[in-house]
Order: C-alpha cells, then sequence, then structure tokens
C-alpha cells in the first residue's frame, strides 16, 4: 500500500506525521507498505534532494524497527517528474537510491539496508526502464501513467 505519494501529500496534507501513522498501521496490517520519498522542483534546484528524502525517511520511519523494515519498500519519486514526462538522469537516481541505502544502513543497520527494496518512481517509460534498471542500487520501478498502457508496461515488466 502506498504511503507517503506526493499527490497525497499535496492535494490531502499528509503531512510526515500523517504519513508515519500510515506506515506504521499498513505494516500492523499485515501488509507491505511503499513508502514514497522525493523532492519538489524547486527543491531539487537548490540541491536539496538528499535533505528532503532525509528529513522524509527519518520522520516516516520514525519507531519502526529493523525487522518491521525489511517489510517495507521505498519509492524514490521525484515529484519534478510525475506525469511530467520529464525522468530523472539515471546516474542521479543511482545516487539518491545509493544516498537513501547509506541512509537506511546509519538509521538502522547494513544489513536492513541491504535487504530493503528502493524503487524508483517518475515517470518511467519502454524508453528509460533498461538504464534505471542497470544501476545497482536501483531494485524496481513504481509505474505509473505507463501502466495505463498494456504495451507499455508489458515492456517495463519485461525489461532486459
Amino acid at each position: 500500500m502506498l504511503c507517503g505519494h506526493s499527490e497525497r501529500r499535496t492535494l490531502f496534507k499528509d503531512d510526515d506525521n500523517k504519513v508515519n501513522k500510515k506506515v506504521k498501521k499498513v505494516l500492523d496490517t499485515g501488509m507491505r507498505p511503499i513508502l514514497c520519498i522525493g523532492e519538489s522542483e524547486a527543491e531539487e534546484q537548490m540541491d536539496c534532494t538528499e535533505q528532503v528524502c532525509a528529513l522524509q525517511l527519518a520522520k516516516d520511519l520514525q519507531g519502526i524497527t529493523s525487522m518491521e523494515m525489511r517489510s517495507v519498500v521505498i519509492a524514490y519519486e521525484p515529484v519534478w517528474a510525475i506525469g511530467t514526462g520529464k525522468v530523472c538522469a539515471p546516474e542521479k537516481a543511482q545516487k539518491v537510491h545509493a544516498f537513501v541505502r547509506g541512509f537506511l544502513a546509519k538509521m538502522f543497520d547494513q544489513e536492513t539496508a541491504d535487504t530493503v527494496r528502493i524503487q524508483y518512481g517518475g515517470s518511467v517509460t519502454p524508453d528509460s526502464v533498461d538504464t534505471l534498471m542497470s544501476m545497482p542500487d536501483i531494485d524496481g520501478c513504481l509505474v505509473g501513467g505507463a501502466s495505463l498502457v498494456a504495451e507499455k508496461f508489458a515492456r517495463i515488466a519485461n525489461f532486459k
């Protein structure tokens, strides 16, 4: 279940406290939360991506144990890329994913950080999936609009 998606944060004013409660509730029900984090276009232009992601992770995962964390999926979704057709450069996405994994290692431990799946979301397309998935810290994709077109989604799901 998605927690913290940018549209929920913006349209429904889901702040980090509310996102944290949702993550805990999803874990309590035995499901796997997908925690969405990411920066706005203004934050990206100010080179604040890592600070924004660190703050969201720290607040949204407050009170989560290492054992619970193994059931959480992180989705890095640069807000400026969602639904815009813009895709984060694979090298930048890798850098952010590596940062997130390192932050999780400090917050929990390295074993937990290595276990957590970190996905990329943000206008994933059939043209971008291969390069994104070739990055060592990108464990999958959270697909939005492209999932509405069977041929596009099939290509993404069957990347090579």
